[in-house]
């Protein structure tokens, strides 16, 4: 039962160690999207930024600039030309709290110049050798670092594209992890289990910020309630599991597997390729 359950939940990313060194990295990685920030440096600003961060910041530019569609974000960050929220102008930090948990980490910090107000967090995820922003770091034109994704009204075609780079995205980090793990080991099925979480988490709100055509809209809701319930039953089982209650987390993971399906197949008939597998 440990070890079907861990398989039934695997979704999961990779793991890494979080030695003082690994705060340093993080931390430094924070400051470099900062002064790339500061000094109006598109390249680096977008370059600092997880698949599902850049899909956050593609719907606020529909929202906002429409006009950018279509531009990459380099382009488009030279397009709109954002500000530093006050306190950051100059790109300089100070840290106050960095909390590492595998390949994700949570880091507390202040503009160096900042007066007043609270400290704002940053969500970032590790990405083969580099943590990258998974949440979208703050602008004048876009709110405070983490802000909530907003929805973004997209033709089919574009939001066929968009879904299959954030399933693109899972399915390799579902990879890494797999290849990584001994899958017969109770401690490495335990992480299995809680990263795979945090990866349906993360495709549930990247995907939320599509909003196709209404003709179309029904299917692709039928995909995204799919993933969305499968996160929901693998809390259940995991929930069950830990209470030592069998019957429950056996009837949670059979239906994730129908959730899966259903979504596979939602997927593939709305043209989805990548996502189409969600139910593989």
């Amino acid at each position: 039962m440990r070890r079907l359950s861990g398989l039934l939940l695997a979704v999961g990313v990779l793991l890494w160690g979080c030695g003082s060194s690994e705060e340093e990295a993080v931390e430094r990685a924070v400051s470099d999207f900062w002064t790339s920030f500061a000094a109006a440096d598109a390249e680096g600003f977008c370059d600092a930024l997880a698949p599902e961060a850049l899909d956050r910041v593609f719907a606020e530019l529909d929202r906002i600039a429409p006009q950018t569609a279509g531009q990459s974000c380099p382009e488009a960050f030279a397009a709109v030309a954002p500000t530093p929220p006050p306190g950051f102008e100059a790109g300089e930090l100070v840290f106050e709290d960095t909390v590492i948990d595998g390949d994700r980490a949570r880091v507390t910090f202040r503009g160096a110049q900042q007066t007043g107000g609270e400290p704002s967090q940053g969500e970032m995820r590790r990405v083969g050798d580099r943590w990258l922003f998974s949440s979208v770091p703050g602008a004048q034109s876009a709110g405070s670092p983490g802000a909530a994704p907003v929805p973004a009204n997209v033709t089919k075609e574009e939001a066929i594209e968009r879904a299959d780079a954030v399933c693109r995205d899972a399915q390799q980090r579902a990879g890494e992890l797999i290849d990584r793990l001994d899958l017969e080991d109770t401690d490495d099925l335990e992480e299995l289990d809680r990263e795979s979480l945090a990866i349906s988490r993360d495709t549930v709100q990247a995907l939320s910020t599509l909003t196709p055509p209404a003709d179309e809209r029904p299917l692709f809701d039928r995909f995204i309630a799919a993933i969305d319930l499968s996160a929901e039953l693998r809390e259940q089982a995991l929930a069950a599991q830990a209470a030592g209650d069998v019957r429950t987390a056996q009837e949670a993971s059979r239906q994730l597997v129908a959730v899966r399906d259903e979504g596979g197949i939602a997927a593939a008939d709305y043209g989805m390729t990548d996502c189409a597998r969600f139910g593989e």
